[in-house]
Order: structure tokens, then C-alpha cells, then sequence
């Protein structure tokens, strides 16, 4: 499994392959508005994260077309507390139906700005399965971070 990450140099920790700064990937997008989501995806196989997991149909379904995938950062969660990231969880698994329906393709990684962010290979798999992720997507979204990303 490989984790994307936003700080240079941090190392792996257990059940992660390959930790990759989203700099050196060069299909990796944050999404703020609309129209960054639809010239994203139409770049074909993009990696677009929506910092406030809130995504339109559009661009969903551009992505799908192009083979991309939406990114979700366990992060975000980290961040959080008592009710905030309960909101902050239901837009994930809003996020992660909408795209299931429009047949985008999800990554989970950490996007991790610190070491004391990084998390290992299993806290990844059971934060997928927090947001909706059934266990032929997790599969899948391992698979794809792999293409996308290597």
C-alpha cells in the first residue's frame, strides 16, 4: 500500500510500501472550486483531493471518464474533534456515494504533514472502512493508488 503524503522525507511506517510526497506526483490536484475539479480530471488519470469534501457531479464524473480517482486524507480527521468530525465523516461518506455512483475510483491515504500524522498500513484499511469503503474497494483503491502514483 502506498501513502501520499504533503512533507518531503518521512519515512515509512508498518504495512505502508512506499510513502510519496504528492509533489514528486505529478497528477495530484487540490480541488477548491468547481472549475479546478473539471480541468483537473480532464488531465486523464488525476489524483484530485477535495479539501472540504464537497464535490459536483461534474467533476466526478470527468474523473471517471479520465480514469482518476478522488483522495481522501485521514488527516483531516486528525484535526478534528466531538462533533466537527462527525461532520466532517458524513461528508466523507457523502463523497465516497457520489462517487461510487457516478463510477469514480476513491484513494485512501494520509497526507501527512508531520511524522506524527503518518499512520501504518491498517489504520489506513479501517479508515476506508469508517467512510463506506466496501472490501472490494479497498482492494481496488490500493491497486489504483499504485498505478496512479508509480
Amino acid at each position: 500500500m502506498i501513502d501520499l503524503v504533503i512533507a518531503e522525507g518521512m519515512k515509512k511506517s508498518p504495512g505502508i510500501s512506499r510513502v510519496v510526497p504528492v509533489s514528486k506526483a505529478s497528477n495530484f490536484f487540490e480541488v477548491r472550486c468547481a472549475q479546478d475539479a473539471k480541468s483537473a480530471a480532464r488531465g486523464g488519470r488525476a489524483l484530485a483531493y477535495f479539501p472540504s469534501y464537497e464535490a459536483d457531479e461534474g467533476a466526478l464524473v470527468e474523473l471517471a471518464r479520465g480514469g482518476g480517482a478522488v483522495v481522501f486524507s485521514l488527516s483531516d480527521l486528525l484535526g478534528q474533534r466531538g462533533f466537527k468530525r462527525g461532520i466532517l465523516i458524513s461528508k466523507m461518506r457523502l463523497l465516497v456515494a457520489a462517487a461510487r455512483k457516478r463510477g469514480c475510483a476513491s484513494v485512501v491515504c494520509t497526507l501527512a504533514r508531520s511524522e506524527r500524522e503518518l499512520r501504518t498500513g491498517r489504520e489506513l484499511l479501517a479508515f476506508a472502512c469508517v467512510i463506506g469503503f466496501c472490501d472490494v474497494e479497498i482492494k481496488k483503491s490500493a491497486r489504483l493508488a499504485e498505478e496512479l502514483v508509480g
